[in-house]
C-alpha cells in the first residue's frame, strides 16, 4: 500500500488536506473474501443497500478479492442498482489475467450502469465501437464511455448523447472531502 496526500479546495472551509490510500497485492484489501460479504452484519448491509458500486481495480488484487467483487453481482436483491466503474488500465494492471477480465466483463453485463473508457472496452468486449459495446451490454440501462479525455458518450437504452469534458475545479462538481 502507498498513500498520497491530496490537496483539496482551499476556498472550501469543510475540506483540508485529505489522505488517499491505494492498496495492492499483499495488502489487507487483497485478502477480501466472499465469506465477509455473506456474514452478518455485512450481508444484511448489502441486502439493504440501494446502490452497490464496484470498481474494476479490486479484482486485480487477488483471486479472493475478485470473487468478492463478483459475489454481489450474482446475488442481486430486489430493486438494487449495480454500478461498475471500470478504471483499469493495461499499463497499471499487468497482472490482470483472462479470468479476471472475464469476471469484470460479467459484472459489466449484469450492472445497471457502467462507466468505462473506450480503450478499456477492448480487453472486455473486443471492440471500441460504441454500438457494439451497447449490444454486448443489453442489461445495462445506462453506459457512459469516456472517449479521448475530451468527451464522454452516454447511452441510455437506445438514446445517445455526446458531452464535452467539463474543465472545472473538483469542488465545482461536488467532489470534496467530508
Amino acid at each position: 500500500m502507498f498513500s498520497a496526500k491530496v490537496a483539496s479546495d482551499r476556498n472550501n472551509p469543510r475540506t483540508g488536506n485529505i489522505r488517499t490510500s491505494y492498496y495492492s497485492a499483499g495488502s489487507t484489501g487483497s485478502f477480501l473474501s466472499p465469506v465477509y460479504v455473506e456474514k452478518v452484519p455485512a450481508g444484511l448491509l448489502l441486502a439493504d443497500t440501494a446502490i452497490i458500486q464496484t470498481m474494476r481495480m479490486t479484482p486485480v488484487f487477488s483471486a479472493s478479492a475478485m470473487d468478492t467483487t463478483v459475489h454481489p453481482a450474482q446475488s442481486r436483491a430486489g430493486s438494487q442498482l449495480r454500478n461498475l466503474y471500470d478504471d483499469w488500465h493495461p499499463r497499471l494492471w499487468t497482472r490482470c489475467d483472462r479470468r479476471r477480465v472475464n469476471a469484470i466483463a460479467y459484472i459489466c453485463r449484469v450492472s445497471d450502469r457502467v462507466l468505462l473508457g473506450v480503450l478499456e472496452a477492448m480487453p472486455l468486449f473486443g471492440t471500441v465501437q460504441l454500438d457494439l459495446i451497447r449490444r454486448r451490454l443489453p442489461q445495462s440501462r445506462r453506459i457512459v464511455v469516456k472517449n479521448d479525455g475530451e468527451a464522454v458518450t452516454g447511452l441510455d437504452g437506445d438514446e445517445r448523447g455526446d458531452f464535452a469534458a467539463l474543465d472545472a475545479p473538483a469542488g465545482h462538481v461536488g467532489a470534496h472531502a467530508r
